[in-house]
């Protein structure tokens, strides 16, 4: 771990107790960089209300994803696709009513 960490110059950790359990190792200047979102700088917009679930899929946008199939389920939802990728254009081509 040291190896690994002691170029960092500030390494970052989760919470303070993985904090105290890295300086137990040997590592210095850590800095405690929580998860989550700051709500005093990012809140929700109001979403005006859906009238059908939505289904997503979120990864890289390619041939082998096989993201084709899930396009052309035969069910009554929004699909949405979030990613990029080499299929992108040819998909947002295709199927023009997908976000």
């Amino acid at each position: 771990m040291r190896w690994f960490h002691e170029p960092a110059i500030r390494p970052m950790c989760t919470t303070k107790s993985h904090r105290d359990e890295l300086i137990e190792w040997g590592l210095r200047d850590l800095v405690v960089w929580g998860r989550g979102v700051d709500i005093e700088k990012f809140q929700p917009q109001a979403l005006e209300p859906r009238t059908k679930p939505r289904c997503v899929y979120v990864g890289r946008v390619a041939v082998e994803k096989n993201i084709e199939a899930f396009l052309k389920l035969d069910v009554d939802v929004d699909k949405v696709i979030v990613g990029d990728g080499p299929q992108r254009t040819a998909l947002e081509k295709a199927y023009p009513d997908v976000h």
